[in-house]
């Protein structure tokens, strides 16, 4: 005779999975004249004074370009994305979802731009398509969830918001945030990266003309739900 099974469940498969990192967490690169150029996460103070930008915002070198996120920062591999990014792969090695991707992109820039510099409603799009539901999920960290915001904006003005079937924000600072002030102010405060000394005067020399620390800056929202004062200016200060 013949042997048949019946009533096998299946496991209900998820959409796959699109992720937007934070604000300088993703890798920049550039073609020197003998090797590629990482310059960020910097090795040296030069690699950071390489990503300054002119007073119209834009790349004093060009040529510089991204193409992966950072997993861990520091030299005894302080976890940045490494522990998601094992998660997001054993989601797809036990076939819980097709696939996942993340989308890496040159923070330095707005929105808009990032958005179309990185290609990324066609990279939403594909990741939509080879899907088993036809659609994906947006999971957006820090930074990556304004550019989350923007790319449905971009998908509802071409009618395609339904590609994406879920969007998760993480930790995203949605009303701005007053590290903000004080980076373009003073420059932030990293002090070590991968055991450099980073200086605020190059911070600051970063964050000076770039459009995405603009876009972090508190807003009228913020303000009105928050009662203490975010900065205070000392009336001696010469």
């Amino acid at each position: 005779g013949t042997f048949k099974l019946v009533g096998v469940a299946t496991k209900s498969k998820l959409s796959s999975v699109v992720f937007l990192p934070g604000l300088e967490a993703s890798k920049l690169y550039r073609q020197g004249i003998v090797s590629e150029n990482h310059l960020w996460d910097p090795n040296r103070h030069q690699d950071i004074q390489d990503l300054f930008l002119d007073e119209n915002g834009q790349s004093i070198l060009p040529g510089i370009y991204t193409r992966d996120i950072i997993d861990a920062i520091d030299l005894s591999g302080g976890n940045i994305y490494k522990s998601f990014m094992a998660m997001m792969d054993g989601l797809v090695t036990d076939d819980t979802i097709a696939d996942w991707k993340a989308l890496p992109y040159d923070w330095r820039f707005d929105l808009p731009d990032v958005v179309a510099n990185a290609n990324m409603i066609a990279e939403v799009e594909q990741m939509a398509a080879a899907s088993d539901t036809g659609k994906v999920t947006l999971i957006a960290h820090s930074n990556g969830g304004l550019v989350a915001k923007e790319i449905m904006r971009q998908l509802e003005v071409l009618g395609k918001a339904d590609k994406v079937d879920k969007l998760i924000l993480v930790a995203v600072p949605q009303m701005g945030t007053p590290k903000a002030i004080e980076a373009l102010l003073h420059g932030e405060d990293v002090a070590f990266l991968k055991g450099l000394f980073v200086p605020r005067w190059i911070t600051r020399g970063l964050a000076e003309h770039m459009q995405s620390a603009f876009n972090l800056l508190p807003t009228e929202d913020y303000f009105a739900k928050v009662a203490n004062p975010v900065i205070e200016f000392d009336p001696n200060a010469v």
